[in-house]
């Protein structure tokens, strides 16, 4: 990016740009956590990573991206067991308190995972919080 006239700070050149600027600060506690590969990234299906944090109400970030030329829906089983959750647990989609959803109930399986079912448009990205109940 380039820097500003003052040289101390890049510019935001895009309405994509600020998306991605405020989903970093909105995150920034969560992203510099323990990160896991849910499945690692190759392009040639989606891409989802794990962030945890069991000390933290939202214990687990789910973050999945569609490299693809295409849209994707698929179910991802995600593991819970590093979260410190071990019945129930509260799950959140969306970013922001404009488009997140309001937190739903749900039971954990005896592995401690949960299955999501994901919808990805092309070139999208999405988060998915686990919070305790």
């Amino acid at each position: 990016m380039p820097a500003s006239s003052s040289g101390s700070a890049p510019l935001v050149n895009s309405a994509s740009d600020v998306s991605t600027v405020l989903f970093t600060d909105a995150l920034s506690e969560r992203l510099s956590l323990r990160l896991s590969d849910g499945r690692r990234a190759d392009g040639r299906d989606l891409d989802w990573m794990l962030h945890v944090n069991p000390n933290l109400e939202e214990c687990e970030l789910l973050v999945v991206f569609n490299p693809l030329d295409h849209a994707v829906t698929k179910s991802l089983n995600v593991p819970l067991y590093y979260t410190g959750l071990d019945r129930s647990m509260r799950m959140q989609t969306g970013i922001g308190a404009s488009s997140a959803s309001p937190p739903a109930s749900a039971e954990l399986q005896r592995d401690f995972s949960f299955e999501v079912t994901v919808t990805e448009p092309v070139g999208g990205m999405s988060r998915v919080s686990f919070l305790r109940p």
